[in-house]
């Protein structure tokens, strides 16, 4: 054989090398970040569940980043109907939120969670914000083990949601950030960064990828997604109640005057996401969308700010366009101006005050 030959088989077996790298990457065990250049590839799931807390009837929404676990739970304010009633059909019997931190313990192999009664700095002690411990195992997709508040312990049972649709893919995602994502804490946030500076530059999410049994099926992408120090992650959702679940990507996550979301929702036909803009209408609120089942419907309010007016707009679903089908419209509250409610929907103190039903935070 020539030597050219023999260089041109060294150069394809170099570039097939190349090529197949990233995908043995892409296939590491979960959770452990992938480094490729400047980015990282990390395996996210959702477990939404419902359960018990010392014979108490609770919902869980948590998030798995690489190890960590962020997300919320709600006690029921009364007795359930059953041990599987769902979060999303609450109708008013369920609590605010109790949110959780924490990540997975490898030397025990055990999930160590903090609860806190907010989400700000975690504090200990009177006054402090820490609320209780979760001390659990993760079996069949669901948690149980052990809650604990100084001397109380006692058992935390769950099963999978099963009102909520299932996520008929693995995701991963592709992260950026300053010093790596090991330098995020719990809280996905780098607790080194100057979060009064515009850091979306730094700490970002730029791709999704959808797999079935570890074969990349969907890539998306074209956005950026972070805001100062901590990118943003996605949830999944029944946004269209269609029984089908849709991906939801905060652009600015955490507490934001104003949150900014890209929504793709599953095609059935292409069993694929696509993107749908018709979310953006729901994008002129000064809090998140409030997500009601029980009325299929999506609704957003605004509060007053000195002397601005102040209101809601509720839509619904009509295929793949959300319609307008009532609001309140909010004079000066300053001069006592009360609201004029025009159409479908709840009022205004009703919708934006009192917040009975089970609303999932789009950003938790």
């Amino acid at each position: 054989m020539s030597a050219h030959k023999v260089l041109k088989i060294y150069d394809r077996l170099l570039l097939l090398i190349f090529i197949a790298a990233p995908c043995l990457c892409l296939g590491a065990e979960l959770s452990t970040p992938v480094k490729i250049a400047s980015a990282e590839i990390v395996d996210v799931w959702q477990y939404n569940l419902t359960g018990t807390i010392d014979g108490r009837p609770i919902a869980v929404r948590l998030l798995r980043t690489g190890d960590r676990f962020n997300g919320f739970y709600r006690y029921a304010k009364k007795k359930a109907r059953h041990a599987e009633q769902s979060a999303r059909e609450g109708n008013g019997i369920w609590g605010e939120p109790l949110w959780l931190t924490g990540h997975f313990d490898r030397t025990v192999g055990r999930i160590r969670l903090t609860e806190t009664r907010d989400l700000g700095p975690l504090t200990e002690g009177e006054g402090g914000n820490i609320s209780g411990a979760w001390d659990v195992v993760l079996q069949h997709d669901a948690l149980r083990e052990t809650w604990r508040r100084g001397s109380k312990i006692v058992p935390i049972v769950t099963s999978v949601d099963t009102s909520v649709p299932p996520f008929p893919f693995q995701m991963k995602v592709r992260i950026h950030a300053r010093n790596g994502f090991g330098s995020l804490n719990d809280r996905n946030h780098d607790p080194a960064c100057n979060g009064g500076q515009d850091n979306s530059l730094e700490y970002f999410l730029d791709e999704i990828y959808l797999y079935d049994k570890e074969r990349r099926v969907q890539t998306l992408s074209g956005f950026r997604a972070g805001g100062a120090c901590s990118p943003s992650f996605p949830r999944i959702r029944d946004i269209k109640f269609d029984g089908q679940p849709a991906i939801v990507l905060a652009i600015t996550p955490g507490a934001s005057a104003k949150h900014y979301y890209l929504l793709w929702t599953y095609d059935k036909v292409k069993a694929a996401f696509v993107r749908n803009d018709a979310w953006n209408i729901v994008q002129t609120g000064w809090d998140d969308p409030i997500i009601d089942a029980s009325t299929k419907s999506l609704s957003v309010c605004w509060a007053s700010s000195g002397s601005w007016p102040f209101g809601s707009k509720t839509y619904t679903w009509r295929e793949n366009v959300l319609e307008e089908t009532g609001r309140n419209e909010c004079g000066d509250p300053l001069k006592a101006e009360g609201c004029r409610h025009i159409g479908a929907g709840l009022n205004y103190r009703a919708l934006c005050e009192g917040r009975q039903t089970f609303n999932d935070p789009v950003a938790w």
